[in-house]
């Protein structure tokens, strides 16, 4: 392979070469290597396809480039004579690159590596490179030209590809999700590019060719129209492989946040977008299924899901155009009209749907009782979404707001107030006279059967609109600043009662507390924390603080300092709902939680569902190999617990199945029962 034997006298030729093609060939490489590295660092990002997938489609992505570079790199190269190409040898010669990319990849990627690890990925790299350039060279064969490799040359382009591909997948390893991240991964494709075109043209340039038979004075490019064709298709293959996925990715992206699995509606969260964006519209209803009971069935949430199923099939025929409908909870339903004509419209189709849900319910083949309402605000002119709903939920929660199968209009004079600003008014009477209040609901252990730890939840007994939801009142709290005092209120509630507890063997030795993205980040959260363990004698280990993963995370560089003091003064994290958002695995990479907390929307239909028991399964795996704590929510019924325990040995579940969120007398008094029964 390298040495092709000289049969006659050798005479020594110069070669030429064509720069068009030069610079061609190393801008294919570059692009190559960047398609291949932004398709690497899709693994562990939300897709459809796993991580494998993502890894091959790099590595295949990368020996494409190197194997196009090469044969461009040829074509730029003109010597004396022709050239024949044995098209077996010139196909294998992608296998060496595309092993050593899959493995190199793999290495770089891994959460944990050493530099002995990265020296050993970019040797592997640089060597599939090396074989891709030498295979290829020797499927060339030339009439009456040989050639000889100065091995100095030789020496010196194995070095600067071993060293250019370290500095690549240094950076490829250390990408991290941030502004910069484009920039670095720019920066590692241009390396990679040069650790190519290096071994290619330091390797031309270290060949010594001579004439074995007759002088051919015509020079001719080493050039064939299949490989040609092959190597141009590669290329296109290549381009169209990433602005394809990346278009992809971005529409499961999309449809992952923003659409409800069950209705494929719309969710809270596609409804809080159009909530930031003040758009104007003309009139705004709510929908909402009040007091639902499903009588005697052992399956409950699966006959649950069918009735909404039913509900929204109804709900959906003879919808008049220009309406969007939201799934914003469980059982409510927002509309947004934004057509005045739609809006005119929206009373007679409200009107005849009270009548055909009355026959849905009675067909139904499940015994269900329930109250249908709807609360509707409109006007004249066009009002922003966001004042329009506000006006719905204070109809929603006014005292006189009851019925069913009715229709409630938005009354100015009647409706005083507008419900969000008498919460924020009502706010410090609530807290001072405990109509705010908190709630425990235990995490017990699949091992020890016994609760370890709990979650501690806020509550609202409003006295004038009755219980308030937490999905109502945090998201005005949050969007009027006032979050933050609260959060502060249920700290020193919880370590109040945490030093109550810690000397009593039945009880949990650790509660977590929902904190937002926003105040994570702030300096305040910590002096708050020390503050209030300081003050009831409570270690920092004791208290949890869980992070939503949907709400997450305006300053990557704020939040990673303030988790990492927070983490350094021994509390520990929790990233929660994970799995809904955007960014669920690109967090885990960021950011050093201690607890994985699965979203209840992934066990709802285990272990009935096989797609969800593969999902739920791998989201545990992944959790597991982190060395993380895992938690999984939303538990409501016996298989669904005597899956997650077959899936992991020391798992916390959390949810109905064993225990409702309970008020702390009444969660001591069901922790000695439980221990009891234990």
């Amino acid at each position: 392979m390298i040495n092709n034997s000289i049969q006659s006298i050798p005479i020594s030729i110069d070669i030429s070469i064509v720069p068009e093609l030069v610079i061609t060939s190393i801008v294919v490489s570059c692009l190559s290597s960047f398609a291949a590295i932004y398709l690497n660092n899709r693994r562990g990002q939300p897709s459809f396809v796993s991580d494998n997938i993502w890894l091959l489609l790099a590595a295949i992505v990368m020996s494409l480039g190197i194997w196009s570079m090469h044969f461009i790199g040829m074509s730029a190269i003109a010597i004396p004579g022709t050239m024949t190409l044995n098209y077996v040898q010139t196909l294998l010669s992608i296998v060496p690159p595309l092993i050593a990319s899959y493995v190199a990849f793999y290495i770089v990627t891994r959460r944990r590596i050493s530099s002995k690890g990265t020296w050993f990925a970019s040797v592997l790299m640089g060597t599939g490179i090396l074989f891709m350039h030498y295979i290829g060279m020797d499927a060339m064969v030339y009439s009456n030209v040989a050639y000889t490799y100065n091995m100095l040359f030789v020496a010196c382009s194995v070095l600067i590809a071993i060293t250019a591909s370290y500095v690549a997948l240094y950076i490829i390893h250390n990408t991290k999700i941030t502004s910069n991240a484009i920039s670095k991964e720019i920066g590692a494709s241009l390396f990679l590019g040069v650790a190519t075109s290096s071994v290619h043209y330091i390797g031309i340039f270290a060949m010594d060719f001579v004439i074995t038979g007759d002088i051919t004075p015509k020079m001719e490019h080493m050039h064939d129209d299949f490989m040609t064709t092959g190597v141009l298709l590669s290329v296109l293959f290549v381009f169209i492989l990433v602005v394809g996925g990346s278009f992809l990715d971005k529409l499961l992206s999309n449809h992952f946040k923003l659409i409800d699995s069950l209705t494929k509606l719309p969710n809270r969260y596609a409804f809080m977008k159009l909530l930031n964006h003040q758009e104007k519209a003309k009139s705004v209803a709510m929908f909402s299924i009040r007091d639902l009971h499903l009588a005697n069935h052992e399956y409950n949430f699966i006959v649950e899901d069918k009735f909404i199923e039913a509900i929204l099939e109804e709900l959906q025929r003879g919808l008049p155009p220009f309406v969007d409908i939201y799934r914003i909870r469980e059982h409510y339903f927002v509309y947004v009209m934004k057509d005045c004509k739609a809006s005119e419209e929206m009373d007679r189709y409200f009107e005849k749907k009270m009548i055909r849900l009355k026959e849905v319910m009675a067909a139904f083949p499940q015994e269900v009782s329930c109250k249908v309402m709807v609360c509707m605000d409109s006007s004249d002119e066009a009002m922003t979404v966001r004042d329009l709903y506000m006006n719905v939920m204070t109809v929603d929660k006014h005292p006189s707001t009851e019925g069913n199968y009715c229709i409630i209009h938005y009354q100015k004079g009647y409706h005083t107030r507008n419900f969000s600003e008498q919460l924020l008014a009502d706010l410090d009477v609530s807290l001072a006279k405990n109509e705010l209040f908190v709630v425990y609901q235990p995490k017990v252990c699949s091992v020890k059967k016994r609760a370890v730890s709990a979650e501690a939840l806020i509550r609202w007994q409003h006295p004038e609109f009755g219980f308030v939801s937490p999905a109502v009142f945090v998201p005005i709290l949050e969007a009027n600043n006032r979050m933050n005092e609260v959060t502060n209120w249920v700290i020193h509630q919880v370590c109040e009662q945490m030093k109550q507890w810690t000397s009593k063997l039945e009880m949990p030795q650790q509660i977590s507390i929902n904190i937002s993205a926003s105040y994570l980040s702030s300096p305040l959260l910590k002096t708050e924390l020390l503050r209030a363990v300081k003050t009831y004698d409570v270690r920092p280990e004791q208290i949890e603080l869980e992070v939503t993963e949907t709400s997450f995370v305006n300053s990557v560089e704020q939040a990673t300092r303030a988790i990492e003091e927070l983490r350094n003064a021994g509390f520990s994290l929790a990233i929660d709902d994970f799995g809904i958002g955007v960014s669920s695995l690109a967090y885990l990479k960021e950011f050093k939680f201690s607890t994985l907390k699965v979203d209840k929307s992934f066990v709802d239909h285990v272990p009935q569902s096989t797609k969800d028991n593969f999902i739920l399964q791998s989201i545990l795996s992944l959790g597991e190999s982190l060395h993380m704590e895992l938690v999984v929510e939303g538990v409501e019924t016996k298989e669904q617990v005597e899956f997650l325990s077959s899936l992991q040995k020391n798992l916390l579940i959390q949810g109905y199945y064993y225990s409702k969120p309970l008020a702390a007398q009444q969660f001591e008094e069901w922790c000695i029962e439980f221990t009891k029964q234990a």
